[in-house]
């Protein structure tokens, strides 16, 4: 689409600039999470982390920090000029695992995420073992008597209150053994976790599942 291919120069353009210019760089980049905010709204469901893979030299994780600065969240200026998450879809290949007897396992320190057009599935390392955390993101249709906003979540950068169904949750309830992890992605419904496509990055271990609501057990 002609005005997403508009956006594509601009969003690396002020991404290289927030990069470069500490002083400017909370400007820049809400300008920029403006931009992706809107880019977002105009693709399909599931075609938004393709989307930034495939055209930007922005990383998943640097998009939701520029993301939540629009939306009027204090982000760290070291988070916002962090070179580690600068990535190039032309020269970097995210890490995809290893297959061992069949079974996926993740690399250690390394997060991971698949999306495609049912669901949303995230595995994070934990912040105090060695295991890691699994997470399913997914919409059921909505109940026509619930207030939308009752499901939605206006200070998310990925709030998806556009969407014609209600939020779904499904997680682990405590850290899983790094062999197991593809066991747990085939019980929440990921059919064969060697044949995807991840997205990965190298990051800090969480203490929760991605995504867990803010009342999760």
């Amino acid at each position: 689409m002609e005005i997403l291919d508009t956006k594509i120069s601009e969003i690396n353009r002020l991404h290289n600039l927030a990069q470069a210019s500490a002083s400017d760089a909370i400007e820049y980049a809400k300008q920029a999470g403006l931009l992706l905010i809107d880019a977002k709204k105009r693709l399909k469901h599931g075609q938004f982390l393709s989307w930034i893979n495939d055209n930007l030299s922005v990383s998943a994780r640097q998009v939701q920090r520029y993301m939540a600065v629009a939306h009027g969240k204090t982000i760290p200026l070291r988070k916002l000029i962090e070179k580690s998450d600068t990535v190039s879809h032309l020269e970097v290949k995210a890490d995809q695992g290893i297959v061992i007897d069949g079974d996926w396992l993740p690399s250690l320190d390394h997060h991971y995420v698949h999306a495609d057009d049912t669901a949303a599935f995230w595995v994070v390392p934990d912040s105090k073992s060695k295991g890691f955390h699994i997470s399913k993101l997914y919409q059921t249709p909505r109940d026509p008597n619930v207030p939308p906003d009752q499901y939605s979540d206006p200070d998310d950068p990925f709030d998806e209150r556009e969407w014609d169904g209600m939020s779904r949750y499904d997680g682990t309830k405590h850290p899983v053994a790094q062999k197991f992890v593809g066991r747990f992605l085939k019980y929440f419904g990921l059919d064969d976790p060697t044949a995807v496509v991840w997205e990965s990055w190298i990051g800090e271990g969480l203490e929760r599942p991605f995504g867990e609501p803010n009342d999760g057990d």
